[in-house]
């Protein structure tokens, strides 16, 4: 509900329920725009495009890539800026999965206002996020997430500061 935008593509499944389901999954979207409709004066969501190739089989997700776009107007007189958003590797539903698998996700040039309100980040903070993430292993079992993040052109209250980034690990 309040979705809008253009899509084409293809997802095909077949196969036998629980355990044998494959699903090949090739979309291509533009000028999509979310904005709850309880609530007309909340936060609207917009991307330029939306690319997702991506398949499922035998506890297997490969995404071949996703990616997001969407530009975001800035403050003062330079051009839009043009953040995305990448997910591609694979991810294993599968604890006994003997290959170590490894998804990757990119973030570059988000504005923190795109985020602010799903994320509740204070009005009083301001900049531009990048950064990745790699999950290696099972989902399910003994996953491992590593990354880095950034806070680029970063202000509070509105004065510049250095900058803010942060490495991150989970076991």
């Amino acid at each position: 509900e309040g979705l809008e935008g253009r899509f084409s593509g293809t997802v095909t499944a077949k196969g036998a329920l629980p355990n044998q389901v494959q699903v090949d999954v090739d979309v291509n979207g533009s000028n999509w725009h979310w904005q709850n409709p309880r609530y007309p004066t909340s936060v609207a969501y917009h991307l330029d495009s939306l690319v997702a190739q991506a398949t499922y089989a035998d506890g297997l997700l490969r995404l071949r890539p996703v990616r997001l776009s969407g530009s975001f107007p800035s403050d003062d007189p330079t051009p839009p800026t043009l953040a995305t958003v990448d997910l591609n590797g694979d991810l294993s539903l599968r604890p006994e999965d003997p290959v170590e698998r490894t998804l990757r996700l990119n973030i570059t040039d988000l504005p923190l206002a795109a985020v602010r309100h799903p994320l509740g980040i204070p009005e009083t903070f301001d900049g531009v996020i990048s950064g990745g993430a790699s999950l290696t292993g099972s989902l399910l079992a003994d996953p491992q997430i590593r990354g880095r993040l950034a806070i680029n052109k970063a202000t509070i209250n509105r004065q510049p500061i250095e900058g803010a980034s942060a490495d991150f690990l989970y076991q």
